[in-house]
């Protein structure tokens, strides 16, 4: 069971675009993003330090996703933590479910945009403290 990285071009800002595939068919690829640690998906816990992680089923990509999201929300993102111009827990994640999440200490200017960009009322928005 490996990881498999094809360089297949250049992106706009001139680093490398990768095709990442998994040398077992019956797993599926999920791309982790900026969280690095551990992430809790029901009584397992995940490291999703690496860019992308080999998993069992789509369904458990999905659930994975879900707890990558809620540590965005809960968390801040870690792009942003230490950028004072940025509202680093502004993010919302809206989960496999339909739940919006978003966090406690989101401006009102980010919820106002997460309703703008989400069309999901402000009210109906589950707001998570860390």
């Amino acid at each position: 069971m490996a990881l498999n990285y094809e360089r297949i071009g250049t992106n706009p800002d001139g680093t490398p675009h990768w095709l990442i595939t998994s040398d077992d068919p019956s797993k599926t690829v999920l791309l982790t993003g900026a969280i690095s640690g551990p992430v809790a998906v029901g009584d397992e816990v995940i490291d999703v330090s690496p860019v992308a992680i080999e998993v069992e089923s789509p369904e458990k990509a999905l659930a994975i996703s879900d707890a990558i999201g809620l540590q965005h929300v809960l968390h801040g993102h870690p792009d942003c933590v230490k950028d004072e111009e940025a509202d680093s827990f502004g993010f919302a994640h809206t989960a496999s479910d339909g739940t919006v999440y978003a966090s406690a200490r989101a401006s009102e200017a980010a919820i106002e945009e997460i309703t703008k960009q989400l069309g999901v009322p402000a009210d109906e928005i589950v707001r998570l403290e860390s």
